[in-house]
């Protein structure tokens, strides 16, 4: 999953240590920071969900658009 959540922020050239801030950061934002070492096949749907928010959240985008990001989501997620 680290390399899911790295790809953008290493395609923006930020620097290692910079790279760990953001993922650190936003893993504990979506609730994933004890998943960092899963592979993402190994996630269920809503876990993979955060993923996919994580990996947008971790470019730190000044806009964030979302779709229905609560679908399929628990009652604890769909607070977040």
């Amino acid at each position: 999953m680290y390399d899911e959540v790295t790809y953008g922020p290493r395609n923006l050239g930020l620097s290692d240590d910079e790279i760990e801030v953001h993922v650190k950061k936003t893993l504990e934002v979506v609730g994933l920071s004890g998943y960092k070492d899963h592979h993402p096949y190994d996630l269920d749907h809503e876990k993979l969900k955060l993923l996919t928010i994580a990996s947008i959240l971790s470019i730190d985008p000044d806009i964030l658009i979302l779709d229905e990001p609560a679908t399929e989501q628990d009652h604890k997620g769909r607070l977040l």
